[in-house]
């Protein structure tokens, strides 16, 4: 008897588990639903096939994974500019090995941005750790020292040095530094900006439109 009331029990407490995820999920989607209904932007519970087609051409995308998955995204579009905030979700390994990391996605589309491929993070650790890590398989870091302030606070990644260079002038340099950037890949006429390890918050969302369109406007 005491086996059965173990089992009940557990029973219990795995179903009252799925009924308050299921409520948090319904309560969070009706959430932002309104939201995007007060700021007047789309709202999806999948990313859109153009956002799929953009974002696959970044690390980001390319990173280790076995699942990349985006169960909400906000859009913002006007005929020259399409702003997608979103939650990106990537689930490593299987079975009772696998884990998930979720960061908000900032993608811009703007066919000003003409920018080459590029990537950059902020310094920390991890990042220098995996930065010395990357060089021994032949990776290239482009340094500005003539910038310190940029320098000590970026690790830049590109295929083209020059081409580099020629895009990340002193100006749009200083305003990445302004808008804090934490991470930033661009490619052609779109760019990302990634909070690694953060969901997105609904009282946030205008705020994060607003991000995104201030580091467009820093580069165009």
């Amino acid at each position: 008897m005491a086996v059965y009331l173990i089992i009940a029990s557990a029973i219990g407490v795995i179903s009252l588990i799925v009924l308050g995820n299921s409520w948090y999920n319904k309560k969070r989607r009706e959430a932002f639903t309104k939201i995007a209904e007060q700021l007047g932007v789309e709202i999806h519970f999948e990313l859109p096939q153009e956002d799929w087609d953009r974002i696959e051409r970044f690390d980001l995308y390319k990173s280790k994974g076995r699942k990349h998955t985006v169960d909400l995204a906000l859009v913002a579009q006007t005929d020259s500019t399409r702003i997608t905030v979103c939650e990106y979700k990537i689930v490593v390994n299987t079975g009772k090995n696998s884990s998930s990391t979720t960061s908000i996605v900032l993608l811009v589309w703007d066919p000003r941005l003409d920018a080459p491929a590029l990537s950059l993070q902020q310094k920390t650790w991890n990042a220098s750790l995996s930065a010395s890590v990357s060089k021994w398989f032949g990776f290239q870091f482009i340094e500005f020292p003539e910038d310190p302030e940029f320098q000590s606070r970026y690790l830049i990644r590109g295929e083209s040095e020059e081409a580099l260079r020629a895009f990340l002038t002193a100006e749009r340099r200083e305003g990445l530094i302004r808008n804090s950037v934490p991470a930033f890949e661009a490619c052609g006429d779109c760019l990302i900006v990634v909070h690694n390890n953060l969901r997105l918050q609904p009282y946030k969302i205008e705020d994060r439109f607003a991000e995104a369109l201030a580091v467009l406007n820093s580069l165009v």
